[in-house]
């Protein structure tokens, strides 16, 4: 979302836009509050626990932090449960239980996060949707197109941005080039080679195309 909007904002700047999983959502006429919204997406329900205290008030210390990024990234109870649900947000009242390895990162990287994250406080970062009816008066003079050309690449998996959400970009993005991968919504880390040859193909076809190479 940042990454359209920065085009939006900056034409003179951004050139060229490249985003993955997340599709563009043209600012509103009207404002929409979250709970309504998630009526109408029940897979950002998640949402709604973030713009609350209890993912603040559940996650304290650094184990904490780091039972809060294996739930996030993955890992499961022992049980085998899913931890993070879309519709509903993450399981906090099993943080304090054994969590299993997430199946994307390792234990270094989340300790990293874990670090990184915890110097300033979970709280901060979960403010991005706390601010929904700021943005949606800062955007009112912005265009609705994003004018320059972009790659979107879809994570066909993904079961928060769903291919619903990206059915009608094209309207708003003039010269869009779509692809897709068969993953969730962590693609850059489970395609890499593919998302680098869309990358790679696009570059050399859109951006790069009729310039001379020394």
């Amino acid at each position: 979302m940042i990454a359209y909007r920065f085009a939006q904002w900056y034409p003179e700047v951004v050139k060229y836009v490249i985003v993955i999983a997340t599709p563009y959502a043209p600012k509103l006429d009207k404002y929409v509050d979250l709970t309504e919204r998630v009526k109408q997406f029940p897979q950002l329900g998640y949402q709604l626990q973030f713009v609350g205290s209890d993912v603040k008030n559940a996650v304290q210390t650094r184990e904490d932090y780091i039972q809060f990024f294996r739930a996030f990234f993955g890992g499961r109870s022992q049980s085998g449960r899913q931890l993070m649900v879309p519709q509903s947000g993450l399981a906090l009242d099993l943080l304090k239980e054994p969590i299993g390895a997430s199946p994307l990162v390792d234990d270094m990287e989340v300790e990293y996060y874990a670090d990184q994250y915890r110097k300033n406080g979970i709280d901060k970062p979960l403010n991005w949707y706390r601010n929904r009816l700021a943005n949606f008066k800062e955007e009112k003079d912005l265009p609705t197109k994003v004018q320059q050309p972009t790659l979107f690449v879809l994570a066909a998996k993904d079961d928060i941005l769903t291919r619903d959400l990206a059915a009608g970009i094209g309207r708003y993005i003039p010269n869009l080039i779509r692809r897709e991968v068969s993953t969730s919504h962590w693609a850059l880390w489970q395609a890499p080679q593919q998302i680098n040859d869309y990358m790679e193909e696009w570059l050399n076809h859109v951006v790069f195309a009729g310039r001379s190479s020394l």
